[in-house]
């Protein structure tokens, strides 16, 4: 299973030694996780950063994965098919994680017309706000994804899910989810992490036998 931190701001060499797959940095002012590109560049490198952005334009999103060497760049907003066919001219070597709100069946609908340009889905809670609203939505809805993108769960996944995404896991047998994205549950105040629960989450996680 794959595993993506997301709302990294300063811990990210302790993030990293983990052993999890991506660090999510959010470059969105509003959020309580905002951070600055320019502080992530002064931070160590490593190849497993993501930039979460919300409606900005594309060139400051192409600006800023090439110069933080980012691994894919998460849009968590309104980007269409257009917006990400551009997009994807100028970064052609970076992931394209798309997040989508979901809160019932009808949110699933024509999202094949994604197919080909997004290498993965983030299927996140909706809410008041694009992430981070801490909140779990009904995981059976995702029975209905009939697509090929693979697709990370998220939204309001703590400590003591384990159990409930190895049953997810069993009962749904999808074959498009590859892993987990993981924040606001996990955290002591707004951007910083409570590293022994991750650490024991990441283990746990790590060493289950999903086949």
């Amino acid at each position: 299973m794959k595993i993506k931190v997301c709302g990294i701001t300063s811990q990210t060499v302790i993030i990293d030694n983990l052993g999890i797959d991506y660090i999510g940095h959010i470059f969105w002012e509003p959020s309580k996780r905002y951070v600055n590109p320019e502080q992530i560049a002064l931070q160590p490198t490593n190849n497993k950063r993501v930039g979460v952005f919300v409606d900005e334009s594309i060139e400051t999103v192409s600006k800023i994965a090439k110069k933080l060497n980012l691994k894919g760049v998460q849009l968590h907003a309104n980007e269409d098919e257009k917006y990400i066919e551009q997009l994807k001219v100028k970064l052609p070597d970076i992931l394209i994680i798309k997040a989508l709100a979901v809160a019932t069946t009808e949110d699933l609908v024509h999202l094949n017309r994604f197919e080909k340009m997004v290498d993965l889905f983030i299927f996140d809670t909706k809410g008041r706000l694009p992430g981070g609203n801490g909140i779990q939505f009904d995981w059976n809805i995702l029975s209905e994804y009939k697509g090929t993108i693979p697709f990370l769960l998220s939204g309001g996944i703590g400590p003591s899910d384990i159990d409930a995404i190895r049953n997810f896991k069993k009962q749904l047998n999808h074959p498009q989810f590859v892993g987990v994205d993981l924040n606001s549950k996990f955290e002591d105040l707004p951007g910083v992490k409570n590293v022994e629960k991750l650490t024991n989450f990441v283990s746990s996680l790590k060493n289950e036998a999903w086949l």
